[in-house]
């Protein structure tokens, strides 16, 4: 894990403790302004995407890949950084 992902975990941990105090002074505005903070946040993280079998197009032949989030089918070929229908951070490494 880099720096800026271990940095992304520490800012959500320090968003979440705010967030209890402003819920505890009865703050619905600042606990909406948390949430959508901590969403955005979580989006930094980046998550491996879903490699599975496309059986739309010949049984077991040919993976495809998905979006852990949205479970939208990404294109491996364009590698994008983000997910271009949720936004969640993809890792293309492969780890198998």
């Amino acid at each position: 894990m880099s720096d800026e992902q271990t940095y992304i975990k520490f800012a959500i941990a320090d968003f979440s403790r705010v967030k209890e105090c402003a819920s505890a002074c009865k703050s619905m505005l600042g606990t909406q302004i948390f949430d959508a903070v901590i969403d955005a946040l979580k989006k930094e993280i980046a998550v491996p995407a879903q490699k599975e079998w496309d059986k739309s197009i010949g049984g077991e032949r040919f993976y495809r890949y998905v979006c852990p989030e949205c479970e939208n089918v990404l294109r491996p070929r364009s590698k994008f950084k983000y997910c271009p229908y949720c936004g969640q951070r993809i890792d293309w490494e492969d780890k198998s």
